[in-house]
């Protein structure tokens, strides 16, 4: 009888990892026919949200972004935008679907964990050589930053900027070119900068 207790913590706890797991694999079921070599969007595999006012960090779990950027914007930090993006390393080409009708093919090199692929240059017979992404064939992280800054300038009118870094992060270092403040101990008491920085990840 003393064991009866002990059969059902177990069955339950069967049951329950029983469970987790298929969830996992439901997560992991995109319902598309993946094709062998084709690197596929999995999602964001890191996602940093900073926020200052006033030189001061905030939190902003309780943020609505939609208070920030507008539709568009929003558009380049959801999952939604690259789900359908693909990469296809063949022989010492990639072929790269971020959603053109006929995907360009290009070739490419790995140096130091960076792929990069090369382009026609129309002002030299030599190619050049443009950042695809970190990592190797098998797995590539691409970087990018969403940033949102709103300051009074020195007529006390409100002004709001933002930008988009496409293939690294955003610091408060990089702001200095899109800010009327060089860092944030420059912010004044009224001045708010909100980066959001993600790495996608394919495989």
């Amino acid at each position: 009888m003393n064991d009866i207790p002990n059969i059902l913590k177990t069955s339950a706890l069967c049951l329950m990892i029983s469970a987790f797991i298929a969830a996992c694999d439901k997560d992991d079921d995109t319902g598309r026919n993946e094709k062998e070599g084709v690197l596929y969007f999995r999602g964001f595999s890191e996602t940093q949200v900073l926020f200052w006012v006033g030189g001061e960090p905030r939190d902003p779990s309780g943020l609505d972004m939609s208070e920030f950027f507008n539709s568009t914007r929003l558009s380049w930090i959801s999952a939604q935008r690259y789900a359908d993006h693909t990469f296809f390393f063949d022989g010492d080409t990639v072929e790269i679907f971020a959603g053109h009708q006929i995907p360009p093919r290009h070739a490419y090199t790995v140096e130091n964990d960076t792929v990069w692929y090369f382009i026609e240059n129309w002002l030299s017979d030599a190619p050049s050589k443009s950042y695809l992404a970190e990592g190797s064939a098998t797995e590539l992280r691409q970087r990018h930053g969403l940033m949102y800054h709103r300051y009074l300038d020195e007529n006390g009118v409100l002004r709001r900027g933002g930008g988009f870094e496409v293939s690294r992060y955003n610091t408060p270092e990089l702001m200095a070119a899109h800010t009327p403040f060089t860092g944030i101990d420059q912010m004044a008491e009224t001045d708010t900068l909100l980066i959001i920085n993600q790495t996608k990840l394919f495989n």
